[in-house]
């Protein structure tokens, strides 16, 4: 399973917010937030076989516009690179993944309030080149809410729902995220589980991430870390890494 950890992003006046474009807050009205991954690299084995598959994406890219104080718009996209090494075979692909489209709205809270909660929807359109990819136009839905604390410790929740992108693939997948973010002289750090999996399935796969923000000045922030996925019904693990940026303006 290709799983990147998406780059993680400021919230409304200039507040980390680690949980970026699908957050419980929204940028503002007549805001601009550019949010990358400049690089995300994920090593998992083959199952029955001796070898491996490595992914790399490039460019992870989510733009979110502001057009009300509690309603965006977001574009994201990205470039993928697939080496498939398997014993007597070695085979690369590698193309644009799929174009997601999506809006949010807060409901309630914003940057100020202890408690925040949002809804997104969002669409898969199926401009990926990859081998894999297909051409169906699929649904995603998220719900989020958070709970920040007056240390500047913040508390999140998310449920997924809906026809989840898997490199190219859409499946009806169910999870729930939690990311627990400390806030620390250099920006904070964030660690999150995420368990993603069939909905109407056992197949679920936990995600554990571990990363850092680095905050360069009020509009700008460096988001770096690892996670680890577990497959229950194989021994695919996955092990990852990845390093980005998020730019208001």
């Amino acid at each position: 399973m290709f799983v990147v950890a998406l780059s993680m992003a400021l919230a409304a006046n200039h507040e980390i917010d680690p949980a970026g474009a699908q957050s419980a807050l929204t940028v503002g009205d007549g805001q601009y937030q550019l949010e990358s991954t400049v690089i995300g690299w994920n090593r998992t084995g083959v199952t029955g076989l001796m070898g491996r598959q490595k992914s790399l994406a490039l460019g992870i890219t989510t733009l979110r516009i502001g057009v009300d104080d509690d309603f965006e718009y977001q574009v994201a996209f990205n470039g993928v690179v697939i080496d498939d090494e398997r014993a007597g075979q070695s085979e690369q692909s590698n193309g644009i993944n799929d174009t997601i489209v999506a809006a949010k709205w807060n409901l309630w809270g914003q940057s100020g309030s202890p408690t925040a909660f949002a809804i997104r929807g969002a669409l898969g359109l199926p401009t990926s080149d990859l081998p894999t990819a297909g051409d169906d136009v699929d649904i995603m839905l998220n719900a989020t809410w958070h709970r920040r604390y007056r240390s500047g410790q913040q508390l999140e929740v998310r449920l997924d729902l809906g026809n989840q992108d898997n490199n190219g693939r859409f499946e009806e997948t169910g999870g729930l995220a939690v990311n627990w973010f400390e806030p620390t002289s250099f920006g904070g750090w964030t660690f999150d589980l995420n368990n993603q999996g069939l909905l109407f399935g056992t197949d679920y796969q936990p995600t554990v991430s571990f990363g850092a923000e680095i905050e360069l000045d009020r509009s700008t922030v460096i988001d770096l870390g690892v996670q680890q996925l577990f497959d229950q019904e194989n021994d695919d693990d996955t092990f990852g890494a990845w390093i980005g940026f998020t730019r208001r303006f």
